[in-house]
């Protein structure tokens, strides 16, 4: 083809197709755009339970609910008028086992829930994913094909194979990938069992706001925008970003802990910034694109 006709305008048929996976749909597109932080560009998370789970608020994270089925749907056509167009859901079926039986079920509780929602709320994006424990459950998060993204959680550096296939699975099924939640190992002693399940940071040696992790956790903000980059992924959410603006050198340095949340309001107030924070930042201008893009505002 020569220079004249690559300049040549081309004819509104030929771009009638559009398969970028970030250009989806409207919404999706609206979803992911630079570089403001809009309501749009909000995700609510949802849990969705099995009529037989408890449901209602979840003690450790207020305002947050375990739903039926149908109190999701309700949830999402609130969410939807106020604007946030986007849900990120978590399933609690009667049962897990290895082979993630609940979620190939096609009356699974996230199958159903799935189906609801976009009946109800055409125009909302609904994703799924999980922690490299959770392969099975993402291989069929990747395989429903009214689901619109896929997340992944990352907290070692052990298990890159892993990630690796996870975003292999979503590239393969055409879906976009995010970095729902990223934050450095934790650094504990012996963990008792089901730790993951209440929380690591309570039995780590010291905590999120501590100083001395400060240049480490900026190492992290860069390993995993460079990860992002060179494997397809659309995002990076760092999880704890109150060591954006706060870290102690002594007194209370963990996140659950109101004392050090007290710090980090002021900080933000005076206008403080980390290294973790800067590090975010720059790799942000860098990669970052100013349209059709992930939005990672830090």
């Amino acid at each position: 083809m020569s220079v004249t006709e690559l300049l040549r305008p081309r004819a509104l048929a030929d771009l009638t197709k559009r398969p970028r996976r970030l250009r989806s749909s409207p919404a999706m597109r609206e979803l992911v755009r630079e570089t403001e932080v809009r309501v749009a560009s909000l995700v609510q998370p949802l849990f969705v339970a099995e009529e037989g789970q408890t449901k209602g608020e979840i003690a450790s994270m207020p305002g947050i609910f375990r739903h039926s089925v149908e109190s999701a749907v309700a949830e999402c056509r609130e969410l939807h008028d106020l604007g946030i167009k986007a849900v990120l859901l978590f399933g609690i079926p009667d049962f897990k086992d290895a082979v993630a039986s609940s979620n190939h079920a096609p009356d699974g509780v996230v199958q159903r829930a799935i189906r609801a929602i976009k009946r109800a709320s055409p125009n909302t994006r609904v994703g799924a994913g999980g922690w490299y424990g959770e392969l099975p459950y993402y291989q069929a998060f990747a395989a429903m094909p009214n689901l619109d993204f896929l997340t992944i959680d990352i907290y070692t550096h052990t298990k890159f194979d892993i990630y690796d296939r996870m975003v292999q699975i979503a590239h393969a099924a055409n879906k976009p990938v995010f970095i729902e939640e990223t934050w450095r190992p934790a650094f504990t002693g012996p963990l008792p069992p089901h730790a993951m399940a209440t929380g690591v940071e309570t039995y780590t040696i010291k905590g999120v706001g501590s100083a001395d992790f400060e240049d480490l956790d900026a190492k992290w903000m860069q390993a995993m925008a460079l990860y992002a980059c060179t494997h397809g992924i659309e995002a990076v959410t760092p999880f704890y970003s109150q060591a954006f603006f706060a870290y102690v050198t002594s007194g209370p340095d963990r996140p659950s802990d109101p004392a050090y949340s007290r710090k980090v309001i002021q900080a933000v107030a005076q206008g403080q910034r980390t290294k973790s924070f800067e590090a975010y930042r720059s790799l942000q201008q860098k990669f970052g694109r100013t349209t059709s893009s992930p939005h990672s505002n830090p």
